[in-house]
């Protein structure tokens, strides 16, 4: 019992809420959609996320993990300056510190990892169970209300800048390189505002997913577009159709987009995660982190995330009114992520938080230390060899 209540002190409150979302996505699709096979339908989803680079996501954990076990870097350089320059003795319990720094940091990545293939599962399930039902025509309307035109149809047509084609199509395609960036930067800046960065993301995830149930819909290119239902529509959406005339770069990644999400052995089944647009969403909480430890990025952040939505646009992947949905989502998630882990200060167990803390401010002092001694080693390097060339 008392072992129990001592692992339970040391799990942070978004590894919580991650195990409590892989559980319940899990749950609902064995018990509600009776899936049990949950590999062939996450994969799916992830080729989706990933436009059909699965591999892309394991390079996402991948470089958080080169980043997260930066202390092992400094230590190997002294380890080695020890032995080869100092002609020292490695100090005792070095090699297991050094073990320790490359396990630690796999715990920060845990919460993405857990909710991940659950959740991507949880879409592939609810993808096709509502594949018939795509609410896509009101989304339509609500464009036309705000715009007064059909923007996925009318952009592409009418762009004329192959220059700035390409820079919208390398925002668009950039999300998972800057969110690996925040979470990155995050990480390095302050563990507290990387916690906030996690949980905000799978809270972002907890806030749309009902909206996905209630609000079907399969986006622009598939519904309209690709028209894979054979639906009918109105002379406007016609006309504006039959007028559609893409750019060669544009038509080229529609296409790549449309092969990866396409399930052809669930009925040409896609995905129903359109309103609201993740893409925007963490675009959204990227700007806002970043901007938490450098306002300076804002700079360059806004821009891209409007490139990114605009994008979203030109591929037909998602409807203006996507976006507005988006922000409240991320708002939603930024105010939870701060409300949940500021609550988690009063737990009975704060002090063990406390002590973390200090942990992470002994590890900064050790971290300068040691960038100290590996920067006086070169210097020492860099002149034992000028001596040695004058000789």
């Amino acid at each position: 019992m008392k072992s129990t209540k001592k692992i339970a002190q040391h799990i942070h409150i978004e590894e919580w809420v991650a195990i409590a979302v892989a559980v319940v996505a899990l749950t609902v699709n064995i018990v509600v959609f009776e899936q049990y096979a949950l590999k062939e339908s996450a994969l799916t989803m992830l080729r989706y996320v990933t436009f059909n680079k699965e591999h892309f996501y394991s390079m996402f954990f991948l470089f958080l993990y080169v980043i997260f076990i930066g202390r092992v870097y400094l230590r190997l350089a002294k380890t080695a300056s020890d032995l080869m320059i100092y002609k020292k003795k490695v100090a005792r319990g070095t090699w297991g510190a050094i073990g320790r720094d490359m396990v630690r940091p796999i715990r920060f990545m845990l919460p993405l990892a857990i909710v991940a293939a659950p959740i991507f599962a949880l879409l592939g399930s609810m993808s096709y169970a509502l594949r018939l039902k795509g609410r896509d025509l009101a989304l339509l309307a609500g464009d036309k209300a705000l715009l007064g035109q059909i923007s996925f149809l009318s952009w592409p047509t009418y762009s004329t800048s192959p220059i700035l084609e390409e820079v919208i199509m390398w925002s668009y395609f950039s999300l998972g390189v800057v969110m690996s960036i925040t979470f990155g930067a995050l990480f390095l800046r302050t563990r507290k505002e990387y916690r906030r960065g996690v949980l905000a993301f799978i809270c972002s995830l907890i806030i749309a997913f009902p909206v996905y149930g209630a609000v079907p819909c399969q986006d622009p290119n598939n519904f309209f577009i690709r028209n894979i239902r054979n639906n009918t529509f109105s002379e406007e959406v016609q006309q504006a159709l039959d007028a559609y005339h893409p750019s060669p770069l544009i038509a080229k990644n529609i296409a790549k987009i449309a092969k990866a999400e396409t399930g052809i052995n669930v009925d040409s089944a896609v995905p129903i995660s359109c309103f609201p647009s993740m893409h925007a969403t963490w675009s959204l909480l990227a700007v806002y982190y970043l901007a938490r430890i450098w306002r300076w990025t804002l700079l360059v952040s806004i821009p891209w995330a409007l490139l990114l939505m605009t994008g979203g646009i030109f591929l037909a992947q998602h409807y203006v009114v996507d976006y507005l949905a988006a922000a409240v989502v991320a708002a939603l998630a930024i105010a939870l992520a701060h409300v949940a882990i500021t609550w988690e200060a009063t737990w009975p167990w704060k002090k063990i938080h406390n002590n973390e803390r200090k942990e992470e401010n002994i590890e900064r002092i050790e971290t300068r230390a040691s960038l100290k001694r590996f920067w006086r080693t070169i210097v020492s390097i860099t002149k034992r060899s000028k001596k040695n060339a004058k000789k």
